[in-house]
Parts: C-alpha cells; structure tokens; sequence
C-alpha cells in the first residue's frame, strides 16, 4: 500500500527553495552562481519527485522536476537566467504537487500553523535579482 505522507519529499524541495535564493543573493553582490549546488540541489528534487509521483499516482511531479533539469540545462552559463529559470520551473512544480496531494487526501507539512506558503521561490529569486 503507498504511503498517504509526502512530507520527506516536501522537505527535499523546501532545502533547494532555499538555495535559490542564496545563489541569487551572491550574484547580486558581484559574486557567482555555484552551478554545482544548484545541480546538486536539483538533483535531490527529482529523487523526491519520482517518489511523490508513484505516492501521488501522478506522473506530474516528475514532469516538474524534468522542467527544473531543462531549465538548468539551457541556461548554465548564464546565472541569472539559470536562477529564475530553475526557480520558475520548481515554484510551479511545489503547487502542482500541494494541489495533487490535498486533492489526495496525503500529509502535507503545514508551515505556520497551517498556513499556505504565499512568496514562490521564483519571486524571492526575481525581487533580489531587481528583475
């Protein structure tokens, strides 16, 4: 029987939300994007996602993290493009995966007492870039 907690995989995505914006604040203080987190990060993600995906019956969350890995892929070299690229693409995949999950009935972590998370990763990355 599948497990009805997502909340290990939650957490593997909250870790990566947070070293988007770390990466943007260094390049926004003249220094560089550490690829090799962002990758290591992504990576962790997608481990996460197929284990949400069999979990949520849904091959979405998935889908999701790949978008990241394209993300990624086609702007490497360029910081911050490849920052709200990524951020885009993994902000989209945390509310596609929270609507399949409640839809589910599955755990969920509840940050605040319960409150939905309103600030996307995409919008912390894109107000510290100026963008």
């Amino acid at each position: 029987m599948k497990s009805k907690d997502i909340r290990k995989e939650q957490i593997a995505l909250l870790k990566f939300e947070r070293v988007l914006p770390e990466q943007a604040k260094k390049l926004a203080n003249g220094g560089r994007v550490s690829r090799l987190s962002v990758a290591g990060g992504l990576a962790s993600v997608v481990g996460a996602s197929f284990v949400a995906s069999y979990k949520l019956g849904s091959v979405e969350p998935i889908a999701h993290a790949a978008n990241g890995v394209v993300a990624y892929a086609g702007n490497v070299m360029q910081g911050d493009k490849l920052l709200v690229s990524v951020a885009n693409a993994i902000s989209d995949g945390h509310a596609a995966v929270e609507q399949l999950a409640v839809g589910g009935g599955l755990r969920l972590l509840e940050a605040g007492g319960g409150t939905h998370k309103d600030v996307s990763a995409a919008m912390v990355v894109k107000s510290i870039l100026g963008l």
